[in-house]
């Protein structure tokens, strides 16, 4: 493999820009491989998943996971606020184990909540 495999069209909730995320949201991906890849190798074999507030301080950090899941993969961090934004990034490990880049950030929002959660604000 001659380029890095990479996260692309990352989704929170199955959705691109989502504004009703759940307070334990799931993630998604694509993979991307780097130009002149061999298709046979390029596959996924680890993630690593970040995600952080809207004022940019990291609020977890999975680890390297070994999965080769890409879709519907389950937030783990501690509760998220209802009505908030937050972004995420995912770093992929191509079949050899080695990490390619960070994706792009993605943000996205999370649902209103409860009647009694807004009015508690």
């Amino acid at each position: 493999m001659t380029g890095p495999l990479a996260a692309v069209a990352l989704l929170a909730d199955g959705l691109e820009a989502c504004l009703t995320a759940s307070t334990s949201p799931h993630f998604g991906w694509e993979l991307a491989a780097g130009a002149g890849s061999d298709p046979a190798s390029s596959y996924q074999t680890a993630n690593q998943l970040r995600l952080s507030n809207a004022a940019g301080a990291q609020l977890w950090d999975s680890g390297v996971v070994v999965s080769g899941r890409q879709h519907y993969v389950t937030y783990g961090g501690p509760d998220l606020a209802p009505d908030a934004d937050y972004r995420w990034t995912v770093r992929i490990h191509d079949a050899a184990g080695v990490p390619g880049p960070w994706s792009a950030p993605q943000g996205f929002s999370t649902e209103l909540g409860t009647a009694t959660e807004f009015l508690s604000r």
